[in-house]
């Protein structure tokens, strides 16, 4: 299809659109189809679309730059008794000088020197003394001149306390077996919480004491010397989650009677 004759459009001048300023603008533009024209006008209306303010950002920054320093990486949480663990790996800016952590609702925070720390250094906080409920974390690197990063936050970290030990039991005991003076206590797998020891006491048929530790895998434990009659006393220790830095015991001491 002929469109005729290319238009030429050529300008040299300052261009004010809205209240944007354009000078020198040198506009050199061989319209040769409807696509090309279609082309023109959105540029048209892109220049218009630039609104009032869009020159004066200067205002928002003083005219000074904008530094951010480096962000961590491999920043995590680990859950313990009402106080979390806090690791990270330390950026590659050496102009770092501290962390700042804001926790509590932002309502609390820590500082935390950066001690020249290697990209492959681990670093690690405790904050203690929390509630038993859900926290965030956000951290901060800062420089010397008060320049910090954009802030790292870890969301819904669980703090666990006297409820959670509240809710603990022994570990669930099934079945026994006598074979002379030996007896065999059988447990079932923990399938809700993680299971570290069950401590278990019993007077044996010598009017010794003994104490024995059932590991978490095994389901089957012997007690020597077994006196027919005797009580067994049982307490359970246990984790939330396997990278938990402390290890919950439950509050009570539990008692089987064995005929």
């Amino acid at each position: 299809m002929d469109l005729g004759p290319p238009i030429w459009i050529k300008e040299s001048t300052k261009i004010l659109v809205g209240n944007c300023s354009y000078r020198d603008l040198q506009v050199n533009l061989k319209i040769r189809s409807k696509t090309s024209s279609a082309s023109l006008l959105l540029l048209l209306f892109s220049l218009a679309a630039c609104n009032k303010e869009g020159y004066n950002y200067d205002r928002y920054y003083m005219g000074k730059e904008i530094v951010y320093t480096g962000p961590v990486s491999n920043f995590i949480s680990n859950p313990g008794n009402q106080r979390v663990q806090l690791t990270w790996r330390p950026s590659p800016d050496r102009s770092i000088v501290k962390y700042i952590i804001h926790y509590n609702s932002k309502r609390d925070s820590l500082v935390i020197p950066a001690n020249n720390e290697m990209a492959k250094d681990t670093v690690k906080v405790i904050l203690s003394n929390l509630g038993e409920y859900i926290q965030d974390f956000t951290l901060y690197t800062m420089d010397g001149a008060g320049n910090k990063s954009v802030g790292q936050t870890l969301t819904a970290v669980k703090v666990y306390g006297p409820l959670y030990v509240s809710s603990l039991r022994k570990r669930r005991f099934t079945t026994s077996s006598l074979n002379l003076t030996n007896l065999t206590l059988s447990f079932a797998a923990n399938t809700d919480t993680i299971n570290v020891d069950t401590k278990l006491s019993y007077t044996n048929n010598l009017g010794v004491r003994v104490n024995l530790s059932l590991h978490p895998d095994s389901l089957k434990i012997v007690l020597p010397n077994w006196k027919t009659g005797e009580k067994v006393l049982l307490k359970s220790s246990f984790i939330p989650i396997k990278n938990a830095i402390d290890v919950f015991t439950a509050s009570y001491t539990d008692t089987l009677l064995i005929n």
